[in-house]
């Protein structure tokens, strides 16, 4: 047995904890926490909440590539080693005492290797099973998927430079 252990990327900033978290592969299968009797998702959200909350974190254009560069360089690195089913973990904090939001990101679970239990679970779900949009892909596909769902959905250039903030309308979806 293996055993990895690494540091928390949602630990506490200036005394200030995510409200949400976010789970986020670029996957629609499976990929929805359905709100609770209250009518609230709770728990780790996943990217089908996130596409709902009309969240974006904003910023300048050249934090904007340097976060594609970085998390295009993990991810080459991950497909590289025939590793998938990590995820783009994101805390979001509405604001904290001098009014500005705050985000956690990381790349998580990066110890699944596509081998021959997830081929064989992608061939299920894809021949078998007929679904069309699997959570499980070889490596090209998912890093594709992975990075267009992050630089499409996740993240976006913010209008004016200087700015880094999240656009959160129905943030209230998840209060």
């Amino acid at each position: 047995m293996y055993m990895v252990c690494m540091e928390n990327c949602l630990n506490m900033v200036r005394g200030l904890r995510p409200a949400h978290v976010f789970d986020l592969k670029g996957s629609k299968a499976g990929r929805y926490v359905k709100p609770d009797g209250s009518g609230k998702a709770k728990g780790v959200l996943k990217d089908l909440n996130w596409k709902e909350s009309f969240f974006k974190i904003r910023m300048p254009q050249s934090i904007m590539t340097n976060i594609r560069e970085a998390l295009t360089r993990d991810v080459n690195f991950l497909r590289a080693f025939n590793i998938v089913d990590y995820s783009l973990l994101v805390g979001v904090n509405t604001q904290d005492a001098h009014n500005r939001r705050r985000f956690w990101i990381s790349v998580i679970d990066i110890l699944q290797l596509f081998n021959m239990k997830k081929r064989g679970e992608r061939f299920v779900k894809k021949s078998v099973l007929g679904q069309k949009d699997v959570s499980c892909e070889d490596t090209i596909t998912y890093a594709t998927r992975f990075l267009a769902f992050a630089f499409e959905q996740v993240f976006a250039e913010a209008e004016e430079s200087g700015i880094c903030d999240i656009g959160m309308q129905g943030f209230e979806a998840f209060m």
